[in-house]
């Protein structure tokens, strides 16, 4: 039982430990709804991809903002959670407009399919939110 129960405990451990991986957790996983929701409205819904990305990005916005200060950065300070949410949506509207505009330049540009260029945009932008978020948004005190 023990050859099936360490594998969790170090993964879990690691996971406690490395603000990196939950970093990528958090992130991936409202990317994975932002991303999932672009392709079914787009694919079922016949809506515009930049419209789509638009929405779905609107949508895993909350999901992001909880999951980055309650799981990556593991803040439980909840004085200053209105300050962080106002930082986290400012944040949001230049993260839109520049993974809407790569959007639409690996897609018009590049030629891509939307949904490979939706991936690309959050990677790239992601690498640079993390520093935004680290130092500003959920700075320790």
């Amino acid at each position: 039982m023990e050859i099936i129960r360490s594998p969790f405990v170090w993964a879990t451990g690691v996971f406690k430990r490395s603000l990196f991986i939950r970093y990528i957790f958090s992130g991936g996983t409202a990317a994975a709804i932002d991303v999932l929701l672009l392709f079914i409205l787009v694919a079922y819904w016949d809506i515009y991809y930049l419209a789509a990305a638009t929405f779905a990005m609107t949508i895993s916005f909350i999901a992001r903002f909880l999951l980055q200060k309650y799981v990556t950065f593991e803040d439980k300070d909840e004085a200053h959670s209105k300050k962080q949410f106002w930082h986290y949506s400012i944040l949001y509207v230049a993260s839109l407009l520049a993974t809407n505009a790569l959007l639409y330049f690996f897609v018009e540009t590049l030629h891509f399919w939307y949904v490979p260029a939706q991936i690309l945009a959050i990677l790239l932008l992601a690498c640079l939110s993390f520093f935004v978020y680290k130092f500003l948004i959920f700075k320790k005190s």
